[in-house]
């Protein structure tokens, strides 16, 4: 028994559901599909409501936006079954047997297919998004074994319900970014392996560089209150380990200093179509020190 969560904002995701409707019929398998977009008030929502004619799916709409993590706990307390599988709205399954090759490990905690982002040029503005994706965050299945936890996506998982109550997302985090290395690393403390197989999703990422530079802001924003907070440790990524390294030799400010002056020169090369993942780092850096 099987319960399809996918929270959404401002997004078309009735291909999406239709498919996994599908799937999940041809497995004649019990389960339902909940939907709920977090108050987007989007006109984009009249197309998502498609989703109440398929069979043990649902689309509702919230009144009031209550942020990123909190959807999907909320999601979760909508939920009838024993296992859950989130989703991003903007994600869809690369084969036709998704759901049937997910299904055949359904015994494990907690189970990441992986992301498969795509291999075609972007528009012009949206070259940074797609070269980060495409270094980054698509990563093999041996890479993602041989570092389990921070390869983990919240895009798509699998979990058993009483594990997920037991941990849920941190509602304290609003906005975007962090809050699914914050729920791997609460599974890392807890030993609980996340198993790594091959089915992935395909992932949009086409967003433009100026959407995908302010979301990173964002993420790092949280990233520093979340060490702030001691819920996470500052050795988690690579840019709040360098942070610690330069403060300890008093070097943060001046990274601080050299960013604001060099700022607008980086955000230049970031927005052009050869954007740099190195002159990225130093921005992450830069901004994160800034932070701090």
């Amino acid at each position: 028994m099987l319960s399809i969560l996918i929270p959404t904002y401002n997004y078309d995701c009735s291909p999406l559901v239709k498919e996994l409707n599908r799937q999940a019929l041809l497995l004649k398998i019990v389960f339902e599909i909940i939907v709920i977009d977090d108050a987007s008030l989007s006109a984009l929502n009249s197309k998502n409501d498609v989703i109440n004619t398929l069979s043990n799916a649902n689309f509702s709409v919230l009144k009031t936006n209550i942020g990123r993590s909190a959807i999907r706990n909320f999601l979760a307390s909508k939920a009838n079954y024993d296992t859950f599988l989130f989703l991003d709205a903007d994600v869809m399954p690369k084969n036709k047997n998704f759901l049937k090759k997910l299904i055949a490990h359904k015994n494990e905690q907690v189970i990441f297919g992986g992301l498969e982002c795509s291999i075609t040029k972007p528009k012009e503005d949206a070259f940074l998004r797609w070269k980060y994706s495409t270094s980054r965050e698509c990563n093999s299945l041996i890479s993602r074994i041989n570092n389990s936890y921070f390869t983990f996506s919240s895009a798509s998982f699998f979990i058993k319900k009483q594990l997920f109550n037991s941990i849920k997302f941190d509602e304290s985090i609003k906005e975007y970014g962090n809050e699914d290395v914050l729920f791997a690393y609460n599974l890392m403390e807890r030993n609980i392996p996340i198993t790594h197989i091959k089915n992935p999703v395909f992932h949009d990422n086409i967003e433009s560089s100026i959407i995908f530079i302010n979301k990173t802001k964002k993420a790092l924003t949280n990233l520093h209150i979340l060490i702030k907070h001691n819920k996470l440790p500052d050795s988690i990524y690579v840019v709040s380990r360098l942070h610690t390294i330069l403060k300890k030799f008093h070097l943060n400010k001046v990274v601080s200093f050299i960013f604001s002056l060099t700022e607008k020169t980086l955000l230049k090369n970031l927005l052009s179509t050869k954007p740099s993942l190195i002159l990225f780092d130093f921005y992450r850096l830069g901004y994160f020190s800034k932070l701090n």
